[in-house]
């Protein structure tokens, strides 16, 4: 039985370290079009020169 445990541990994290992995890159990307039209007016263009 002992032989078993481990093998059947080991196997168990694996998989769920996949489906973890998985479920991490499924997230869609926040969108921040909102926050660009808010703040756009404030952004100010700044150039130097020698």
């Amino acid at each position: 039985m002992k032989r078993l445990v481990l093998p059947s541990t080991l196997w168990l994290c694996l998989v769920a370290m996949f489906f973890i992995g998985q479920n991490a890159y499924a997230q869609t990307l926040p969108d921040f079009t909102e926050l660009v039209e808010d703040a756009a007016p404030g952004v100010v263009n700044i150039s130097t020169s020698r």
